[in-house]
């Protein structure tokens, strides 16, 4: 008897390679899946910090298409004080920092970094959190994130289908002209936001994913993958959570990443990957005695090896003087 219904993935007619760089985008669980796949020495980042909502990220996307000074004028108009710290309605508060100027060379780095991603994997990871997003009242923008203000500042409301789909379709069009062969995998995040109200975050998750699936089935360059449902219809027991009840215990993510390697992965590849996290174990072991004859011979073998790794995966992670 079976008691449980287990996701068995099918290899994807998309297939992936450490060789390829992965730009990600969107919600915490972004981070969650971008930290482990970098402990194989894959260059999976995550360079826009956390972004939950569909429109948000859609708007990060599409400043790579606006001339420096349209950007630089974009950015700098999102950007306000706060306390002692200036923020930005365009980013999280990994990018807030003491000076206007420091917030938009963070912004404007973050977004090199994401282009320069994507020209060299030409691979796009997003992953939707919410369909409920917040829009200045004034400005009448959607925030990324409110930044701990006031909430009479904002008007909060469920972003339907057809205006998800109308912003992502050109959007994915542009998208595909600037960076050739892109590959977009889109993922629903398996984080509850419970505190919306249950039928609430049903509702929005149910949104995004009717959105993607439109957008899957109309551009043949773009891909799902179930992340929500594995942890609801596969593992679908709280001790797969951690202890908020909310997000997904380390245990789930790691089950979730196995699933997206088996789907995006080949056989070879596989085995690439598991010779990336066994390089990168070796340089975050710590020694109990770091000055023993011992550790620097384990020292010196494993940058050997990270160094033979780099010289046949060039675009592999890479660490300064092979440390963390």
């Amino acid at each position: 008897m079976n008691f449980r219904t287990e996701y068995k993935p099918k290899p994807s007619a998309l297939q992936l390679s450490l060789d390829r760089p992965l730009a990600m985008l969107g919600s915490c669980f972004t981070d969650y899946m971008g930290a482990r796949f970098r402990k194989h020495l894959w260059q999976a980042c995550n360079p826009c910090g956390v972004l939950f909502n569909p429109l948000s990220i859609a708007r990060i996307l599409d400043l790579l298409f606006a001339r420096d000074d349209a950007q630089q004028e974009i950015i700098g108009a999102s950007i306000f004080k706060a306390g002692d710290l200036y923020h930005s309605w365009l980013a999280d508060s990994s990018f807030s920092a003491t000076t206007a100027e420091e917030v938009a060379e963070n912004i404007t780095c973050a977004l090199h970094e994401l282009d320069t991603l994507l020209a060299k994997g030409n691979t796009l990871v997003v992953t939707l959190g919410t369909a409920r997003c917040y829009f200045n009242k004034t400005s009448g923008q959607v925030v990324a994130n409110c930044h701990k203000q006031d909430p009479s500042l904002f008007k909060r409301k469920l972003v339907y289908i057809p205006t998800i789909i109308g912003i992502w379709g050109p959007l994915l069009g542009k998208l595909r002209m600037r960076y050739k062969d892109l590959q977009v995998i889109f993922t629903v995040s398996p984080v509850r936001h419970v505190r919306d109200g249950f039928h609430e975050n049903s509702s929005s998750k149910a949104t995004l994913i009717m959105a993607v699936d439109s957008l899957c089935r109309q551009y043949d360059y773009c891909h799902y993958f179930p992340a929500y449902e594995i942890l609801l219809d596969d593992l679908r027991d709280y001790r797969f959570y951690a202890a908020d009840m909310v997000h997904p215990s380390d245990q789930a993510v790691e089950y979730i990443k196995e699933k997206f390697c088996d789907t995006y992965f080949s056989a070879t590849e596989l085995k690439t990957l598991q010779e990336g996290e066994s390089i990168f174990r070796r340089l975050s072991h710590r020694a109990i005695n770091p000055d023993s004859a011992e550790t620097a011979k384990f020292r010196e073998e494993s940058l050997r090896l990270y160094a033979d790794f780099l010289s046949r995966h060039p675009n592999a992670l890479h660490f300064d003087n092979g440390s963390k």
